[in-house]
């Protein structure tokens, strides 16, 4: 089970630490590189049976064959892996998007700066938003699957902000 786990704070970690216990580990910029699989999947793709629709093309049981088609034609011939990876990598951030069922517009929830660090033997990715008050209160927010982090994007602006009372970080 993945998990994608926001903290808010890097400071936090020595909290995680007995006195005495080691606090080293490296936080590293988060890049998405597909390198290696791309050559693969480029070269499976042709190969791949695709199988008459089960449904008649209602969309039923799952994708459809046409949708499908079109797809792996695009993904072999026309889709710019590398472009798309640059975009997902750019500033070292990630915009994440969804749809808002109201009015149909897509919208951009947050920029996150992603991040990983190695605790204890575990890669844990992570992004890291910072309050403008340098006294603000550590948190952590996580989600498991099938959740994401859009769905933490607006507690997490909330809670960055300077508020009356006190603000987190």
């Amino acid at each position: 089970m993945g998990f994608y786990l926001h903290l808010s704070s890097l400071v936090l970690f020595a909290a995680f630490t007995t006195s005495g216990a080691a606090t080293d580990f490296q936080v590293k910029p988060f890049k998405v590189d597909l390198t290696a699989q791309i050559p693969r999947l480029t070269s499976r793709l042709p190969a791949k049976t695709l199988y008459s629709d089960r449904d008649g093309g209602s969309g039923e049981w799952g994708i459809e064959l046409d949708v499908l088609q079109e797809l792996r034609t695009d993904w072999l011939m026309n889709f710019d892996w590398e472009a798309q990876w640059a975009e997902l990598n750019t500033s070292l951030q990630w915009s994440l998007t969804f749809l808002l069922h109201s009015c149909d517009l897509e919208r951009l929830v947050h920029i996150f700066e992603q991040f990983t660090a190695v605790i204890e033997g575990l890669t844990v990715h992570f992004t890291h938003e910072k309050s403008a008050d340098p006294e603000a209160i550590p948190v952590i927010l996580c989600h498991g699957w099938p959740l994401t982090p859009v769905i933490l994007s607006k507690y997490t602006q909330a809670l960055s902000k300077n508020s009356y009372r006190s603000s987190n970080h």
